[in-house]
């Protein structure tokens, strides 16, 4: 080999090696960032920014990123066929499974088969539970089909983040048309978390009336506020996603100014802040979207449950899960929000909810077929940990709260 030739051969493994100690920094430089900015651990960390190199769906084995959902326009999201959620698995029809196979019918329903949906967020799709098996929904089935004979059928259309207004989207546009027989609505603490606190998240003001998480990063990412609907390269991955980071972070000033004037701007705010000052904690837009499930369920002949979920401030002796080191509050809510002041938040929340469930209760008295409960005092007697974090519970929560959807079913004749 020539000088020249062993020359470019130096200066090639030198690039080389240079390009991937700069990409191994820009990692590294990101996931720190990602730790500390997103409250979550390092390792968490490195799996998010794993799953943002564009090749990761291929080459990083079941890396949890927001890849397992989809922008969806008529619910502005939706799970992947065949993904995963916190260790669940989603079947190819888009919601998770009760068990390793997909239902013996779906869409189609036999006249002999009744079915039952249960909508809600993160708590009711089961995550943290030790596996598809153990959810709600799945346990609800078992006891409903207890004898062996698979009478009835319990969907899962739980998602992540899901709330309120995101369910009775999911049931118009979906449930709708798939004759179930009874819908259960699990819900609380997303609509009192996007009501009362999403905001600070999203830096604002005051919150917007039935927007989630999603809808401010939807929005600022459809407004140019946000990120950049290109791929990364799949080459310097890293170092191109630190580099537009900082360059995003130089005109942050400037951004925030016009992001600040287009939410001020928009029509759904200013209507958002007059319901908001009689109302601050939107109890009034929890029951408006109760409602109407509730009453478009009824007309076509079917049953209702709505419960107020359980949640660990109130009532639970949390002793046990204090001594596990539980964390009973989320993350990246600002300075202001310290755990006592998060748990005043979510306490007025709920209660005022518990409020909205009685009123419901009572207006739908002489319909039989709808009902709703209010959960908070279920784990009163439970000195057993229950709750693996503030939001969602543990195997055994999940069956005393499959339990008592089983009794209500049972009351109210829905099982033979």
């Amino acid at each position: 080999m020539s000088d020249l030739g062993k020359s470019i051969r130096q200066y090639a493994i030198i690039l080389i090696v240079t390009l991937a100690l700069v990409e191994i920094a820009s990692f590294s430089v990101l996931v720190w960032r990602s730790a500390a900015a997103e409250d979550i651990t390092l390792g968490q960390a490195a799996t998010l920014r794993l799953g943002q190199h564009p090749l990761a769906d291929r080459h990083v084995a079941r890396v949890k990123t927001d890849s397992e959902y989809l922008f969806l326009p008529p619910t502005q999201y939706a799970f992947r066929a065949n993904a995963r959620f916190s260790d669940l698995k989603v079947g190819r029809h888009g919601f998770i499974l009760n068990g390793d196979n997909e239902p013996a019918y779906f869409p189609d329903k036999p006249p002999a088969l009744k079915r039952v949906v249960l909508l809600g967020g993160s708590s009711a799709a089961g995550a943290t539970a030790s596996g598809n098996d153990k959810t709600i929904a799945a346990q609800l089935e078992l006891l409903l089909n207890e004898g062996g004979v698979s009478r009835f059928q319990v969907l899962n259309f739980g998602m992540g983040g899901n709330y309120s207004y995101g369910e009775l989207t999911k049931l118009i546009t979906e449930v709708a048309y798939l004759q179930a027989d009874a819908v259960i609505m699990l819900d609380g603490f997303n609509d009192a978390h996007y009501s009362n606190l999403e905001h600070l998240r999203a830096e604002l003001d005051a919150p917007l009336m039935n927007w989630a998480d999603f809808s401010y990063q939807y929005f600022d990412t459809m407004a140019s506020l946000r990120g950049n609907l290109r791929p990364a390269p799949p080459l310097m991955t890293y170092a191109y996603l630190l580099v537009t980071t900082a360059l995003g972070e130089t005109a942050d000033s400037s951004l925030r100014e016009r992001r600040a004037a287009m939410y001020a701007e928009l029509p759904a705010r200013a209507l958002s802040n007059w319901v908001a000052e009689r109302d601050p904690h939107f109890q009034s837009v929890l029951k408006t979207n109760l409602d109407i499930a509730a009453g478009w369920v009824a007309r076509q002949g079917g049953r209702y449950l709505g419960y107020l979920q359980p949640h660990p401030w109130e009532y639970k002796d949390l002793s046990c899960e204090r001594a596990a080191d539980t964390k009973m509050m989320v993350g990246r809510l600002g300075p202001t929000i310290d755990e006592a002041r998060y748990i005043e938040i979510m306490q007025a929340a709920f209660q005022g909810y518990a409020k909205v469930y009685r009123e419901l209760e009572q207006a739908y008295s002489e319909e039989t077929a709808v009902h709703f409960v209010d959960l908070r005092a279920m784990f009163e007697d439970v000195t057993d940990c229950i709750y693996n974090d503030p939001i969602h519970y543990n195997d055994r929560g999940n069956r005393l709260i499959a339990d008592r959807m089983y009794t209500d079913l049972l009351a109210a004749g829905f099982v033979d």
